[in-house]
């Protein structure tokens, strides 16, 4: 796949080819309860360039709220459209097409899904410490600091997704969709948390699944306006974190993954993990085809960028 960190130029059809595959690896992992999204983003390279593009769209909307039509264009022109527009349609894509498929094989084989989103998710850990720059890790007070926030983070994201999930919510109202959907979407956009695992605490994830399968317009359009003015909210500070405390936040980052893997550990019962069981050797060969992925899509990556 092209690298997605190159600056916007002339279009591209293989980058954008790329980045619509990379938008249904993201939109998948959005339809399983207990993978990110934003992992898969941040494994394929894009995860940066999305935050700073929802930043800049978040700013162009302020200054068109003040009538600051110049500036809002502006704002609009540096965000990256060549990976935002395909990448959206891949996930569009995806989540119409794979809804109902996805929800029939977590809810009826769980410990194969478990399994592979396991493996996933482990290889993942190690990816935001990947890019880490050695001057920020290069003193044993910073290393500390890193190796201190990255376990708070672990230990917070480990005791979140032992929550478990709530009763399922035949008809939910609107401000539960709305206000659901506002927490989703933070959800989504940090690697290691779930915005359908934040759902299923919610008692929607199945409703949610439903109003796709069934193009319920109305469901749908609450949704999506709760998922803006969360994603609104939350962005910026996102995109600040990123560009001005970039060790800091990869550290928590990672810190989450490792915590969440507790969502996707293929023997539970009601959220309590257990020993494995005499299906392990089946699992196993699942968790380790899932790290493999994630290995081959990062070792994919890391070569486009000495390019």
């Amino acid at each position: 796949m092209q690298n997605p960190r190159r600056a916007a130029g002339r279009f591209n059809p293989l980058a954008a080819v790329a980045n619509f595959v990379r938008g249904i690896l993201i939109g998948s992992a959005e339809l399983v309860p207990g993978v990110s999204g934003g992992t898969i983003a941040l494994i394929s390279g894009i995860y940066e360039p999305l935050i700073n593009s929802a930043d800049h769209v978040v700013t162009a909307i302020k200054h068109c709220v003040t009538l600051k039509f110049a500036a809002a264009w502006a704002e609009v022109r540096k965000a990256r459209w060549d990976i935002v527009v395909p990448a959206l349609l891949g996930m569009v894509v995806v989540v119409a097409a794979m809804a109902g498929v996805m929800r029939v094989f977590v809810e009826d084989t769980p410990q194969l899904a478990h399994a592979l989103f396991f493996g996933m998710v482990l290889a993942s850990v190690v990816v935001p410490v990947m890019e880490i720059r050695p001057e920020d890790r290069h003193t044993g007070a910073q290393k500390g600091i890193l190796a201190g926030l990255f376990a708070v983070a672990a230990v917070a994201a480990f005791f979140l997704t032992g929550l478990g999930a709530g009763s399922v919510i035949e008809n939910p109202p609107a401000w539960m969709i709305f206000g659901s959907a506002a927490i989703a979407i933070c959800a989504l956009v940090l690697p290691g948390i779930s915005g359908s695992f934040m759902l299923k605490i919610f008692g929607l994830y199945v409703p949610t699944m439903a109003a796709v399968a069934d193009r319920n317009f109305g469901y749908l359009a609450l949704f999506a306006a709760g998922a803006a003015v969360g994603l609104g909210l939350f962005v910026k500070g996102l995109n600040w974190l990123l560009e001005n405390r970039h060790a800091a936040t990869m550290a928590i980052m990672s810190g989450l993954l490792l915590g969440s893997l507790r969502a996707v550990w293929p023997w539970a019962a009601d959220g309590t993990p257990l020993a494995p069981n005499v299906s392990w050797p089946v699992l196993l060969g699942l968790a380790l085809a899932g790290a493999a992925v994630v290995a081959g899509v990062v070792w994919a990556d890391r070569r486009l960028q000495r390019r």
